[in-house]
């Protein structure tokens, strides 16, 4: 997971993730009025697929997205109730204009429960509104004459999210339904294949193509990272179509590339080369791109 503001840090960490093996990067935390063209073009050069969360930030670096509490507020942040807007849309449609045109973008997140889970009632309110930014959005992707582009849900690994959150955002008519589900399992499953049994149970017939959007845990860059070869295994591989640890700086560092602590670096280049690569990974659902 990265966020490059002004285009700061992506060329000087392509290096490292081409050594590791990496075939993909999740951005979040995009301004929409700066250019990420730079960036999304040295990913292209280096082979590295692109997937972009469309939540994004105003001048004040204030939040633009879908939605929070049902109650007007966000943990006493002041954030605004739920809602689909004119200043989303044109934030939203910024973004999809500045990728589209880039044949390694993989998809666009529409929007994360993380940002609306504040009780059951304000995910539940949250939810309209991203079944009609899809919509929207590809239906405005189709205007422009964009190819189809994946646009996908990162729900938290939760009844809540499965049951009620995915099963709504993926049904109905294909032109206002999710075309993938991403998964954050961030803190919650840290090494091992102890609790791969309810994952893979969940989502063996998902329908859609399924990916870990985020894991990995919020602790030190000591951390085993042994989860990298339980996803990438047999048993895994199979269900998700990969996945994006997070992340590369630290929870919570803004630090630039050159501060990327090694260990980190060694430790992933150890679990990802003592298992199946990732491109030759053959799972039962991929995405379209």
């Amino acid at each position: 997971m990265f966020n490059y503001q002004k285009n700061i840090g992506c060329r000087t960490d392509i290096p490292d993730l081409l050594a590791l093996g990496i075939n993909a990067v999740y951005l979040e935390g995009l301004h929409f009025k700066e250019s990420h063209v730079e960036c999304m073009q040295y990913f292209q050069d280096a082979g590295i697929y692109v997937l972009v969360s469309l939540a994004t930030y105003d001048d004040s670096y204030f939040p633009i997205a879908l939605f929070v509490g049902s109650d007007g507020t966000a943990s006493g942040l002041g954030l605004p109730a739920p809602s689909w807007n004119g200043d989303i849309w044109d934030a939203y449609t910024a973004l999809i204009d500045q990728f589209a045109s880039f044949s390694n973008l993989l998809g666009f997140i529409i929007g994360e429960s993380y940002n609306m889970e504040f009780g059951f009632v304000g995910f539940a309110d949250g939810l309209p509104f991203a079944k009609a930014a899809t919509r929207d959005m590809k239906a405005y992707m189709t205007a422009r004459g964009y190819r189809k582009i994946p646009i996908g849900f990162l729900g938290e690994d939760t009844t809540m999210d499965v049951d009620l959150g995915a099963s709504y955002l993926n049904c109905g008519n294909i032109s206002e339904s999710v075309d993938f589900w991403a998964v954050d399992t961030l803190g919650r499953w840290c090494g091992g294949p102890s609790s791969t049994t309810n994952l893979t149970t969940t989502y063996g017939n998902f329908g859609i193509p399924v990916l870990l959007g985020l894991y990995g845990c919020f602790s030190t860059p000591t951390d085993d990272l042994t989860e990298v070869g339980v996803l990438y295994g047999s048993k895994m591989a199979t269900i998700f179509s990969g996945g994006f640890y997070s992340t590369w700086y630290g929870m919570f560092e803004q630090s630039p590339a050159s501060n990327i602590p090694n260990c980190r670096v060694l430790k992933l280049l150890k679990e990802y080369s003592s298992t199946t690569p990732m491109r030759q990974i053959i799972a039962t659902k991929k995405l379209s791109i």
